[in-house]
């Protein structure tokens, strides 16, 4: 079965029952109103999909973006360049929450485009966008702990879900810690 936006929903429906639910081993331990989603490369779409859901107070798209400026349809789709953008577009508008897109460079990772397109078509929300060169498009997941990006994830998930000072110097400023990263380039717009 593939995955879909709808499993992502039931697994938030999911997380909320069992934090209401006496016998569980995570009732009363989930901070219900601050909840984020994620997804590497296709399952960036599927949580940019879910960013619209008011539930969602942050979302990290990893190696992962929507591609405007060279829109391409779903697999399976015969919807025309202007009708995937047009869907791209209302997906993008849709969300209200802060942003993370982490991807490779423009040569090793084909989700650049859909990163930078993404960045700079968000103008309303806090979005943090950064690009490592030399970083193919699977990431560094084969890494321990996740290696960069996920080190640059849990930071993100810390200050946006926990309001963690120091997680959030990774980010915030112009000085921010993966600003001085010599292989990481920044971006960022609407950020405190």
């Amino acid at each position: 079965m593939r995955s879909n936006a709808d499993h992502l929903k039931q697994a938030i429906d999911w997380a909320i029952a069992e934090n209401g639910r006496a016998g569980s081993k995570f009732y009363g331990k989930i901070d219900t109103a601050r909840v984020g989603v994620g997804g590497q490369s296709c399952g960036g779409g599927l949580a940019t999909q879910v960013a619209a859901d008011p539930r969602v107070t942050t979302a990290g798209m990893f190696n992962s973006g929507s591609r405007l400026t060279t829109p391409m349809a779903a697999p399976g789709s015969n919807a025309s360049p202007a009708e995937a953008r047009a869907r791209a577009q209302a997906q993008l508008d849709a969300i209200h929450s802060s942003v993370l897109y982490l991807t490779g460079d423009e040569r090793l990772d084909i989700a650049f485009p859909g990163g930078r397109d993404s960045f700079d078509y968000l103008t309303k929300v806090p979005v943090f966008r950064a690009w490592e060169d030399g970083l193919a498009h699977i990431g560094t997941y084969g890494a321990v702990g996740g290696g960069a990006i996920g080190r640059i994830a849990a930071n993100w998930y810390r200050w946006q879900l926990k309001d963690d000072k120091d997680a959030a110097r990774m980010f915030s400023g112009a000085d921010c810690i993966l600003c001085r990263e010599p292989t990481w380039h920044v971006q960022k717009k609407n950020l405190k």
